[in-house]
């Protein structure tokens, strides 16, 4: 991180792209970054955070309150034209769900794991793009409720590909406000349980994107006639597409209320 504290000199920086290769990345940011009071974009994308040893991104940063889009996903992951013969690698969502796609994306080695609870995130009032797809990053109870109320812009939210065990119930934080602005969510590949608010389509009247597949315990019901979703998946879920969803919308005992 000490090499990059020169651009901490910046003061009026808008936009910082520190995108990685396939042989170097950003393995942490310095505690300085959080003095870019200006900055509108930080893109981290398949950098190397998680692999230096020390929390890749300093309390600091929560002083970045003008934050519009914070993107870092695929770290320390790789391209093989093959299934790489590594022990220890991990193929990403991506080659899971197009196993023919050339090169393949796989993650071998060290991977960027913290609790999505413990980052410096929830001071980004304007933020309305966070993707942290295809790391190996978890959340204690309450992040989504919590990520709603920091988060009253969002449009874009992508956490798939992790190891994410929430009740998806807690999507129901984005509604609360009666003025969701979610048009974009990404789920897949993670262990959500739970029921799917029955009432996310009505209330998020500009989402057009959710995918919820590979969640084994998640259960729920989508309605035929919500048409202006341009995409759904929900492959290896529980959730059902039908005429009327009041005959499998019923809570299950042990359901946590919310």
């Amino acid at each position: 991180p000490e090499d990059l504290e020169p651009i901490c000199a910046l003061s009026d920086l808008r936009v910082l792209r520190l995108v990685g290769t396939a042989d170097s990345g950003v393995v942490g940011l310095p505690p300085c970054f959080g003095n870019l009071s200006q900055l509108r974009v930080l893109d981290l994308r398949s950098g190397k955070l998680g692999t230096g040893g020390n929390p890749p991104l300093p309390q600091e940063l929560n002083k970045l309150v003008n934050l519009v889009e914070f993107v870092a996903f695929e770290q320390n992951a790789q391209e093989f034209s093959h299934c790489p013969k590594k022990s220890g690698c991990i193929p990403l969502y991506q080659t899971v769900f197009a196993p023919e796609d050339d090169p393949q994306k796989w993650r071998c080695g060290a991977a960027w794991k913290q609790d999505l609870n413990d980052l410096p995130i929830f001071e980004w009032h304007k933020l309305e793009k966070f993707w942290v797809d295809a790391n190996e990053l978890t959340a204690s109870t309450g992040f989504l409720r919590r990520a709603a109320l920091a988060w009253p812009r969002m449009r874009t939210l992508d956490l798939y590909d992790n190891r994410i065990s929430l009740d998806i119930g807690e999507l129901r934080a984005f509604t609360d406000s009666g003025s969701c602005t979610l048009e974009q969510v990404l789920l897949q590949q993670n262990n959500f349980s739970g029921l799917l608010p029955s009432d996310i389509l009505a209330r998020c009247s500009q989402l057009r994107v959710l995918h919820l597949a590979l969640n084994s315990l998640v259960r729920g019901c989508v309605e035929k006639g919500s048409d202006r979703l341009v995409a759904l998946r929900h492959a290896g879920t529980q959730v059902q597409i039908g005429e009327s969803c009041s005959h499998v919308l019923k809570r299950v005992p042990g359901d946590d209320e919310l």
